[in-house]
């Protein structure tokens, strides 16, 4: 009796497993934003802005002097990034008027400035 019993244990237990193909959940969206690509544009022009600060206080300190054409390189990416934020910031208040695909490809130009940016700044990778 108490082997039928383990036994009909063990069995049950086999069965109550979950699959190794399981999918994970989704993250959770972070409080304050719509959606998960709400999120995503949030988080990279706050990261071009942290980026583009950090420059801002190099050149300040004088450990970084950009030439000529880096200087119009970062003023068309701070203006990129004001023109991103404006359309994320109507966006994030109203997805109605202003579409979710006109944030993320200003957001698109503001990666892409950043990109072609780095190379060309000493101590940035």
């Amino acid at each position: 009796m108490k082997r039928a019993a383990l036994l009909l244990l063990v069995v049950g237990m086999i069965g109550c497993t979950n699959p190794a193909t399981t999918t994970p959940p989704p993250a959770a969206v972070a409080p304050g934003y719509l959606n998960a690509v709400d999120q995503q544009i949030g988080e990279a022009l706050s990261a071009a802005r942290a980026f583009y600060v950090s420059l801002q206080a190099s050149i300040q300190k004088g450990t970084y002097t950009p030439s000529a054409a880096e200087k119009t390189a970062l003023n068309n990416f701070a203006t990129t990034i004001n023109t991103a934020e404006a359309a994320y910031i109507a966006y994030h208040a109203n997805p109605n008027v202003v579409t979710e695909d006109a944030a993320s490809r200003a957001t698109q130009t503001v990666q892409q400035q950043q990109t072609a940016l780095q190379p060309s700044i000493p101590g940035v990778s």
